[in-house]
């Protein structure tokens, strides 16, 4: 079994292809136990930006908690050029739906969820970026009135030595 080092926690991880653990190979897709011996644990699938795979977690874990673990970040950062915002969401079997429990949209360069929700066994957690595009920059109106600008100025000059 191959354990990762994660502070106060074992991280032990093995590949879905195998429940024997004889194929050691940790990979996109892995099986990662972040509880101690004796624990009661409950099961959480996580799919998009940090770690994907199905962690098994000490029963009354935080969102926070995992979303840490899975190798996001209470205080990531997003590049303000690139206008990204992060979308994490707890998709919740209910009577035999799916749906989805809490989402939460970062768009500030620091990560604080409004609510930390306790997760439960069955959840899904989704990390998605999205690429938001704002019509105009500063920077690209500027390059516009710089153009414009300079095409107008262009043209004054070319009618001027045409007329003399």
């Amino acid at each position: 079994m191959i354990i990762l080092a994660t502070g106060t926690h074992d991280v032990h991880a093995q590949s879905l292809g195998s429940n024997t653990g004889t194929n050691l190979q940790v990979s996109e897709g892995a099986y990662y136990r972040l509880a101690e011996p004796g624990d009661v644990v409950i099961r959480v699938t996580v799919w998009g930006e940090i770690r994907t795979g199905i962690y098994e977690v000490t029963r009354g874990i935080h969102l926070s908690t995992l979303f840490t673990l899975a190798g996001g970040s209470v205080t990531r950062t997003i590049n303000p050029r690139e206008d990204q915002e992060l979308r994490i969401r707890i998709v919740r079997r209910h009577g035999g739906r799916h749906s989805v429990a809490y989402e939460y949209t970062m768009t500030e360069s620091t990560l604080v969820f409004e609510e930390d929700p306790i997760l439960e066994d069955g959840d899904v957690l989704i990390v998605q970026g999205v690429e938001q595009r704002r019509l105009f920059t500063w920077r690209e109106v500027l390059s516009v009135v710089t153009a414009v600008s300079s095409s107008v100025y262009l043209v004054s000059q070319v009618v001027r030595l045409w007329r003399n």
